[in-house]
């Protein structure tokens, strides 16, 4: 299991400006970002975890823009999807690389992972029970393309469930019109990450209506955080991250809250032939 040549020093070196960009935003021990992060994984396992309490056998399974494997590794092990395909794709040559390495090392052998991009994939037509695409869309320049490539391989009746931050977000809204009346210089509000802008990022009707653009039927919307976990920016305000996730999971039970959330995860299907 020898890593090409190149591999290590350049994963290594990806991880000194990984590793860099942390200390300097002092996100060790950031438990609000560990929270959305929660909120995030949790909400895209509302399909695959309804529909594999009453069927996880011969199961073709995406997830478009799979970094290193993560996911389709944990819901493998999770599950027990011993007799179902999984198949993950990312643009990141490095990450693919790491994510086949990892699958021969923890000794999986129903998951491939290759180098595409999520706007034109190799596969064919009608090809998917399930596909994942988690905080992928807002990097894409045409993320209607995306979505239509996802109806494409989606067989008929299939689930797509996708997340992507919400511009729409009242918390962010909120805080930006505080920080004008404190009359303190501050850096525009922007989405980023450290794997790249986000150059996409849209409210929740606008998401919806791509979708259904493209041939997909959202059926549900989760939300996600109503904080971002960027920075240590609640880090120093414990009494408010305390209430702030109390009234998060009341939310959950109140209508007309979707935009009082940092992230947004869709449940869409192909409708069937």
């Amino acid at each position: 299991m020898t890593p090409p040549k190149d591999f290590l020093p350049e994963w290594f070196e990806r991880e000194l400006l990984y590793a860099s960009a942390r200390c300097r935003e002092a996100t060790a021990g950031n438990y609000t970002k560990a929270y959305e992060t929660w909120r995030r994984n949790d909400n895209m396992l509302e399909i695959p975890r309804r529909l594999f309490a009453v069927k996880k056998d011969h199961l073709q399974i995406l997830d478009m823009g799979c970094g290193n494997g993560y996911h389709l590794l944990s819901i493998y092990l999770k599950f027990g999807l011993h007799n179902c395909r999984l198949f993950g794709i990312d643009m990141g040559e490095l990450d693919i690389e790491f994510a086949n390495h990892l699958k021969r090392f923890m000794k999986i052998d129903a998951i491939e992972f290759k180098k595409e991009t999520a706007e034109h994939t190799s596969f064919p037509d009608n090809t998917f029970d399930i596909i994942l695409c988690s905080e992928v869309l807002e990097h894409a320049p045409q993320p209607q393309q995306c979505l239509a490539e996802i109806r494409r391989i989606l067989k008929p009746g299939g689930s797509a469930v996708f997340s992507t931050p919400n511009s729409d977000n009242l918390v962010a809204r909120l805080g930006r019109i505080l920080k004008k009346l404190s009359l303190r210089s501050e850096a525009p509000y922007s989405f980023s990450t450290e794997e790249g802008e986000h150059i996409s990022v849209k409210g929740v009707a606008e998401w919806t209506r791509l979708a259904m653009q493209q041939g997909l039927t959202v059926k549900k919307r989760l939300r996600g955080s109503p904080i971002w976990g960027g920075g240590d920016r609640y880090n120093h305000r414990r009494v408010f991250f305390a209430l702030v996730v109390i009234a998060d999971r009341m939310l959950d039970y109140l209508p007309l809250t979707i935009n009082i959330s940092e992230n947004v995860t869709y449940v869409a299907t192909k409708p069937a032939d």
